[in-house]
């Protein structure tokens, strides 16, 4: 299993934490909670996907995580999402399932630095 390094551009949270207002909601913790709860059905769909040899699911879910995860900033697992809609596209079964292990670890690690992240910065 591989360690977490850094799987989160703190650079793209901190063009969010500059969309705060007074007296508004957080919109860096809307967006990290929407994100979370997304992301694991997202997840979960994929390994359907997978159990059912359904390549085109894989591909849009795939493509859908790897747009999310990068507008927070999590690159490495959309990377590995893009990785996967690729091996969607293929119909590359085996490769799907190594990928989507992958993507569930780092998703881990996402969570885990976002978690960091809000308690950082009082959210």
């Amino acid at each position: 299993m591989k360690e977490c390094s850094g799987p989160i551009d703190q650079s793209i949270l901190s063009t969010i934490l500059m969309l705060r207002k007074a007296g508004k909601p957080d919109p860096l913790e809307r967006i990290v909670n929407v994100f979370i709860s997304y992301s694991a059905d997202l997840i979960g769909y994929m390994e359907d996907a997978i159990h059912q040899d359904d390549s085109k699911a894989i591909q849009n879910t795939a493509h859908t995580l790897k747009s999310s995860s990068g507008n927070i900033g999590a690159l490495r697992l959309s990377t590995l999402c893009r990785d996967l809609e690729a091996a969607g596209e293929k119909g590359s079964m085996e490769e799907a399932r190594l990928l989507v292990a992958d993507i569930r670890r780092e998703h881990q690690c996402v969570k885990d630095a976002l978690a960091e992240y809000l308690k950082t910065h009082g959210i």
